[in-house]
């Protein structure tokens, strides 16, 4: 009887091992790279893209920036335009306090601290430092004394994804006798243009417009 139950448990304890092995074997064909499901064999995540524009158009404004959506689709939002300025009404100035007027004051410039740094304000001097956000003095001539043009610290590039022109870095306007170095003419009409053509741009949330060569 002793020598009957030696066999018994030794037959037993042969399958058990047995079934052991055929586990892992079948946990070895499923998941062929031996990782755990759900990460890849070189331990990160998935490869996989946003869908969403590497380009920086942070200083663009109401129509020029591009933006992409998680399906892929690219939404230009309205193009910019030209704005002849009222002659009673000062520079336009977006994101205000609520309660404020989104024109400027005839003798004030609009003050854009920037992205983050609170609302903008109309003042007779915007004080920034260097490094700070634009000063806009004027949107075009009609808000500058006498011959003087209205001149734009900064540059004009191409929307790439829309086709539409935005503003790059800019710092503000300033009335000038002559626009110096670097600086760009800014325009309301054709008619304020010697030579090229007078397209809108998008920058700091409003619409300006320059000569386009």
């Amino acid at each position: 009887m002793k020598t009957r139950t030696i066999a018994f448990l030794a037959v037993v304890a042969s399958m058990g091992f047995g079934g052991v092995g055929l586990a892992a074997c079948s946990s070895t064909t499923n998941n062929p790279s031996g990782s755990l499901p759900g990460v890849d064999s070189g331990g990160g995540k998935d490869s996989t893209t946003s869908g969403q524009d590497g380009s920086t158009a942070t200083d663009g404004g109401t129509g020029g920036d591009s933006s992409a959506s998680d399906t892929g689709t690219v939404d230009c939002g309205r193009p910019p335009s030209l704005h002849d300025a009222a002659p009673d009404t000062g520079v336009f100035c977006p994101f205000q306090a609520p309660d404020s007027s989104i024109y400027c004051q005839t003798t004030q410039h609009c003050c854009n601290p920037g992205v983050g740094n609170g609302v903008s304000t109309c003042s007779d001097a915007c004080n920034f430092t260097v490094d700070g956000g634009a000063d806009f003095q004027c949107d075009n001539s009609t808000h500058c004394a006498g011959n003087q043009v209205c001149c734009m610290n900064g540059t004009v590039l191409t929307d790439t994804k829309c086709g539409t022109l935005y503003g790059s870095k800019v710092k503000g306007t300033t009335c000038r006798d002559a626009c110096q170095a670097g600086e760009i003419e800014t325009c309301a009409h054709q008619n304020d243009c010697t030579t090229g053509t007078c397209s809108a741009f998008s920058t700091k949330g409003k619409d300006l417009a320059y000569c386009k060569p």
